[in-house]
């Protein structure tokens, strides 16, 4: 027809003739259904642990940082302890995400961060195929792409991951860039041209331009490039060719174009970077040094025991890897090696490059002894390059097996069940799909109670919508009345809509009953092991529960009575007649909850305190009775029944409370005070230093190995423990304690001045 254009309908007509170019156009297909498909499923999925109190916020300081010229500096604030090092990332994701957010104006900007998150997920997801379609061609590339869709992990983070899953993006593309430059210097045209050059070459300083943007571990890739440019050489000759002088020069030419590409790569990370705009070089090794022994310290679930992220066993990180990732790619990256002598010659130093890229950061992680927690996911960047590998491992297995029919369609017949297996959990658990582990370690049943679930809290929204569509919604309460939603991840934001009926807290689980809520959100995570495998937890009063195959991750508990906040009121008194009340509200509390370890706790606590002030009392009376010369027994005999009575009575409580919570520092702390008050030492300073291997930062624990040491005159001992609770303690009264007590170590050493000097700075903090 006159004036229609008939080359764009061939095109298309073209595209969808499936007898030409079949497989280059399964995989453009594929890619673009993963493109729709990855944003809506973002749109369910929660607010990630540190996104709304970290990230976001960041992201805006930053964005403020940018359009004031550098007039606003808040985004460059050191980070207070135990919070991330905010001013040493890099924003370049979460600026993008202020800015679609100022344009788009949505109700809910969270969703908008998702649906770029999920983007950057499907960027990583592409160019793990694209470098797998170099390798093997299209149906490589339609495989590995299948691969990293179907993990669940890395497609559960890519929903609101801000951090791990655009630096996974970055790191990929990077390396796929890499490779192509790396691939087509082997065209000797390529250097007479410079556009080709500059073509090849501008991809690779975007990619770690933004990989630094990110994470400042993105300098890595432009040492990767650097390195595996120059040891290309050595793949492109024989030894003999190596020192030819035409060669020489045509490497020098290339290794330097390669140290431009690396130089303008940190040029646009360091523009993306604020922290690193006044000194470039001093804050980025600021960074990486810091990042090497991450600050935070965290509990986590491993192996069946609460530990510490700084104290990990060795093989944390490759053992998560290995029990999480779908056994289909297991079995394809080993199928790779056994398959080693059909690899291409010319594809040799792409496969070292993948190996290294993979193998070299976990390495080094591993032996830097790195802060890790929340699983592997610090690490996932390196996923995109086994999943490629294990992507040629199963497209080289197909076409080994190809010549003998049977035995094929057999083999492609159980890697479709394998490919299954991880797709059905994706649709049974979404939006929770990165709460996944493998069949060698038994699945989520398997791992339920040993290794991390919902690290992220993604399952508190999920929670919250139900909480809002059956209890808040329709609640009719009086003026200024309020129902109180707890949480152990305060998130208020799901509670937007309802200011005016809802008010969010923070409460830890295992202090829960020392706070007034009316519903309580808790994911399984910091859930003690025990409590998930003896099914104590979930709890009596749960009226939802969010589970990934059968398993609970999240519950919301409604509360019943108020028996446990109007004992611990009680008890805070520090009133004697208080504790009898107390004693009274917690046992009423455990007849509707048998297993409620926070009462449990509370009573010990109770028990114990009138048990040695009993003790005390008798002691006391013995010594005046001696000072008088008079001694009433019947005095005495009740004094003694009563001790007796608390004592067994703190015993039993403490032995049922570690049941329920083997680790609790409270516990722990009662059952060595018990120990050391019946002379019994060694087991005291024995269950002391295991609470604090426990709990770090539970300073209780060092005052009382210091009384011991005092009680023993190890004063050195004694003083050492004072200064590890002084740097642990925030509250002032403490802190006027332990220099009292320091005092009086002082003076027992026979040193006054220092101990007057230590009695000064009590009264000055006291206001004295």
């Amino acid at each position: 027809m006159p004036g229609i254009n008939p080359l764009p309908m061939k095109r298309i007509q073209e595209f969808f003739d499936f007898t030409r170019h079949t497989e280059k156009k399964i995989f453009i297909s594929l890619a673009a259904l993963f493109l729709i498909l990855m944003p809506l499923l973002s749109l369910k999925s929660g607010i990630s642990a540190d996104e709304d109190k970290y990230h976001y916020p960041h992201g805006k300081n930053v964005y403020k940082y940018y359009t004031t010229m550098g007039k606003d500096r808040t985004c460059l604030k050191p980070h207070k302890q135990n919070e991330p090092p905010l001013e040493m990332y890099g924003a370049v994701f979460d600026v993008s995400t202020v800015i679609a957010n100022k344009i788009l104006k949505p109700h809910d900007e969270y969703q908008v961060r998702h649906i770029m998150n999920s983007m950057a997920g499907w960027t990583a997801i592409l160019f793990a195929g694209l470098v797998a379609v170099m390798l093997g061609g299209w149906r490589a590339g339609i495989i590995t792409m299948l691969l990293m869709f179907l993990s669940p992990r890395l497609l559960g983070h890519s929903y609101n991951n801000p951090k791990d899953i655009p630096f996974t993006a970055t790191y990929i593309f990077t390396i796929w860039a890499s490779i192509r430059f790396m691939r087509a210097l082997n065209n000797q045209e390529l250097l007479k041209h410079p556009m080709k050059v500059l073509n090849y070459s501008w991809p690779i300083a975007l990619g770690i331009g933004l990989a630094i943007g990110v994470r400042v571990g993105g300098l890595l890739l432009a040492f990767y490039f650097l390195f595996f440019t120059g040891i290309g050489y050595l793949f492109q000759h024989s030894w003999k060719q190596w020192f030819k002088k035409v060669n020489l020069i045509r490497y020098t030419r290339i290794l330097g174009i390669a140290v431009l590409i690396a130089v303008a790569g940190y040029a646009i990370g360091i523009l993306l970077w604020p922290y690193a705009h006044e000194k470039p070089v001093q804050k980025t090794i600021e960074a990486l040094n810091y990042m090497e022994k991450y600050g935070i310290n965290m509990r986590q679930s491993f192996e069946g025991k609460m530990l510490w992220s700084n104290n990990m066993p060795w093989y944390y990180l490759p053992k998560f890897i290995l029990i999480t990732v779908p056994e289909v790619v297991l079995i394809g990256f080993l199928s790779l090696f056994f398959l080693h002598r059909s690899w291409k010659k010319e594809n040799a130093p792409t496969y070292f490059f993948l190996l290294f890229v993979l193998i070299f950061p976990v390495f080094y992680i591993v032996y830097k002894d790195a802060n890790l927690y929340g699983g592997w996911r610090h690490a996932m960047f390196v996923y995109p390059s086994m999943v490629v590998l294990a992507g040629m491992g199963i497209h080289r297995l197909l076409e080994k097996v190809r010549p003998q029919k049977y035995f094929h369609w057999g083999t492609l017949g159980i890697l479709i069940i394998l490919l299954a297996l991880p797709l059905r959990h994706i649709i049974a658990n979404h939006p929770n799909e990165y709460v996944y582990y493998n069949s060698l370690i038994g699945g989520i049943k398997g791992a339920y109670g040993d290794y991390e679930m919902d690290y992220f809290y993604n399952s508190q929204k999920a929670a919250a919508d139900w909480l809002i569509e059956n209890r808040i919604k329709d609640a009719r309460l009086a003026d200024g009345e309020k129902i109180t939603v707890a949480m152990y991840l305060s998130m208020p934001y799901y509670f937007r809509d309802y200011k005016d009926k809802v008010k969010v807290i923070y409460v830890k689980y295992p202090n829960r009953g020392a706070s007034d809520w009316d519903y309580y959100i808790m994911p399984s995570s910091y859930v003690h092991p025990q409590q998930l495998k003896l099914g104590l937890w979930p709890t009596t009063n749960t009226i939802h529960k969010i589970d990934v195959n059968g398993k609970t991750i999240c519950a919301v508990f409604e509360r019943k009575n108020r028996y446990d906040l109007e004992g611990t009121q009680q008890m805070q008194t520090r009133n004697l007649t208080n504790y009898y009340s107390a004693i009274s509200l917690f046992k009423k509390a455990l007849q509707e909850d048998p297993n409620y370890d926070y009462v449990q706790i509370r009573l010990t606590s109770c028990y114990f305190d009138l048990y040695s002030h009993w003790t005390a009392s008798l002691k006391d009376y013995l010594v005046r009775s001696q000072e008088q010369g008079v001694t009433n027994q019947q005095v005495v005999d009740w004094l003694s029944d009563s001790i007796t009575k608390y004592k067994d009575l703190s015993e039993t409580a403490c032995t049922r409370s570690l049941m329920l919570y083997p680790d609790h520092s409270i516990g722990l702390n009662v059952r060595a005070k018990m120990m050391y008050q019946e002379g019994n030492s060694q087991d005291a300073i024995r269950i002391h230093l295991k609470n604090l291997r426990v709990n770090p930062n539970y300073y209780i624990a060092y005052i009382e190995l210091a009384q011991i040491m005092l009680d023993q005159k190890k004063y050195p001992e004694a003083l050492k423990y004072l200064d590890d609770a002084l740097n642990k303690v925030s509250d002032p009264n403490v802190v006027i304690s332990i220099y009292y007590m320091a005092a009086d170590i002082r003076d027992k050493q026979g040193l006054p001045q220092e101990a007057q000097s230590l009695r000064e700075n009590a009264r000055i903090l006291s206001g004295q």
